[in-house]
C-alpha cells in the first residue's frame, strides 16, 4: 500500500528530531528520500576534525545535497588543525564515497582546515541562510572565505568571537551585505578602536539586532548611527553595562525612533539603573512606533543588597507607544518585593498605553513557588485586570539562562 503524499510528509517530519528514523525512512524508496534528506541536512555543524572532512567529501561526491543545508554552524578551536587521516565515510542511499588525501596546510593561514572542509564552489551551499560562528578568530582570510562560500547569509550569529581591532570583527557582518538578522554573544577586541568611515559599505538591510547582556555595546551601536546602517532597523535587543552604553542606546533610540518595533532592555551589572537614566537621559519616548517591549530587571544575587528596580517605573512613564500591545518583565522571583506593581498599575492605566492588550512575567526559579508569586502579583494588578488586561505569570526556569 503506497501513501498519499502528504500523509507521508507528515510522518517523516514527524520523525525530523530522530536521526536513525530519518535514515530509515531515506532507504524505503525514491518517494521518501528529498523530504527525508530535507531534515538530515537542514543543519550541519562544522568543526576541525574527521566529520568535517567527511561533509567535504560527502559534497564532492554528490554537491546537489548542498541544497538542503539551511543552517550552518563553524566551530573554532582557536587553532589551525591539520587533516591527518585518510577518511571513508558511508552514509544511507549514496553510493560509497572515495577516500579523500590529505590536505597540504596553506603556510601561515590560520583557517586552513576550514577551507579544507568547505566546497571552492560558492553554489554548493549558495542556500545557506543561517550562519553561526563560534569561538573563531576573525581576521581578513577568514572574512574572504565565508563571504564568498555563504552568499546568501539572511541571519549571521558571532558567539564568542575575537579579533585584533574592532574594525576587523566589523568586517565579517559587514561582509553579509544581504543579512537582516545579526546576533552577537560576546566579542573580544584587543584593541577596541572606532572603525573608519569606509567600512560603512554594506546595504541598509539590518532589521533586527540581537546583542547579548555579556557584550560591549558601545562601540557597535555608535558606529550604526555615525554611519546611517540603523535605517531599516525593526528589532533591537541590548543591555546596558553603565553609562558609556547607555548614551550609545540612547542615541540609537533617538535615530531609529518611530521605525523600531521590537524592543528587548536591561541592565547588566549595574545596581542602580536609575542614576543612569537620570545622567544620561535614556528615555523610550522616541520609540512611537513599538509594539512589543521585553525589560529584563535585575538579579539581586549579584548584590549585597536588593537591587532597586525604580528604573522600570521611570522607564515606562515616558513611554509613548500607542501600538503597544505586548510588555513582557523577565524578573526573579527574589526581586518581586522590589518592584513597585502598584506604580506599574498606574503608569499602564495611563491613555498612552490603551493599545496594551497582554502584560506577561517571566518569573523565575520554577516550582511549586511560581504559584505564591503568582497570587501576589496578581492581586497587586487587581486594577488591570479589571480593566480587561490579560496578566500571565509564567515560569522561567533560571534567570540567569534568560539573559
Amino acid at each position: 500500500m503506497q501513501l498519499p503524499p502528504e500523509l507521508r510528509d507528515c510522518v517523516i517530519d514527524f520523525l525530523q528530531d530522530s536521526r536513525p528514523a530519518l535514515q530509515t525512512c531515506s532507504l524505503i524508496g525514491r518517494a521518501w528520500l528529498p523530504r527525508s534528506r530535507y531534515h538530515l541536512f537542514r543543519s550541519v555543524q562544522i568543526e576541525p576534525g574527521r566529520r568535517a572532512t567527511a561533509f567535504r567529501s560527502l559534497l564532492d561526491a554528490n554537491p546537489l545535497l548542498g541544497n538542503f543545508v539551511r543552517n550552518v554552524e563553524i566551530l573554532g578551536s582557536g587553532q589551525d588543525t591539520p587533516v591527518e587521516h585518510v577518511v571513508r565515510m558511508e552514509w544511507p542511499t549514496l553510493r560509497p564515497v572515495p577516500a579523500v588525501p590529505t590536505y597540504p596546510r596553506l603556510g601561515h593561514r590560520r583557517i586552513s582546515w576550514l577551507e579544507n572542509v568547505l566546497p571552492e564552489s560558492p553554489k554548493v551551499l549558495r542556500r545557506v541562510s543561517r550562519l553561526t560562528v563560534v569561538a573563531m578568530h576573525i581576521h581578513p582570510e577568514l572574512v574572504d572565505v565565508l563571504s564568498v562560500r555563504f552568499p546568501a547569509v539572511k541571519i549571521l550569529e558571532l558567539n564568542k568571537c575575537r579579533s585584533a581591532t574592532f574594525a576587523e570583527f566589523l568586517a565579517l557582518p559587514n561582509a553579509f551585505s544581504e543579512a537582516s538578522c545579526i546576533q552577537i554573544h560576546e566579542m573580544y577586541c584587543l584593541r577596541p578602536t572606532q572603525p573608519p568611515a569606509a567600512m560603512a559599505s554594506r546595504r541598509r538591510t539590518l532589521k533586527t539586532l540581537i546583542l547579548s547582556p555579556h557584550t560591549d555595546v558601545t562601540l557597535l551601536l555608535s558606529w550604526l548611527v555615525v554611519e546611517k546602517v540603523h535605517t531599516a532597523l525593526e528589532s533591537l535587543s541590548c543591555h546596558s553595562s553603565g553609562q558609556l552604553s547607555a548614551t550609545a542606546i540612547r542615541d540609537l533610540l533617538k535615530a531609529v525612533g518611530p521605525s523600531l518595533r521590537h524592543l528587548s532592555f536591561g541592565f547588566s551589572d549595574v545596581k542602580d539603573p536609575t542614576v543612569i537614566l537620570h545622567s544620561t537621559e535614556l528615555s523610550l519616548e522616541p520609540c512611537t512606533g513599538l509594539r512589543s517591549l521585553h525589560i529584563h530587571c535585575a538579579n539581586s544575587i549579584r548584590f549585597s543588597s536588593m537591587p532597586s528596580l525604580s528604573w522600570i517605573i521611570l522607564l515606562l512613564s515616558k513611554l509613548n507607544s500607542p501600538q503597544l500591545s505586548r510588555l513582557e518583565f523577565f524578573i526573579s522571583a527574589s526581586d518581586i518585593c522590589s518592584f513597585n506593581l502598584e506604580g506599574l498599575a498606574v503608569v499602564l492605566a495611563h491613555k498612552r498605553c490603551a493599545s496594551l492588550t497582554r502584560l506577561v512575567f517571566h518569573v523565575s526559579p520554577r516550582g511549586d513557588y511560581i504559584q505564591g508569586v503568582e497570587r501576589r502579583i496578581r492581586d497587586r494588578l487587581s486594577s488591570l485586570a479589571l480593566r480587561g488586561l490579560d496578566v500571565d505569570i509564567v515560569s522561567a526556569g533560571q534567570y540567569s539562562r534568560l539573559i
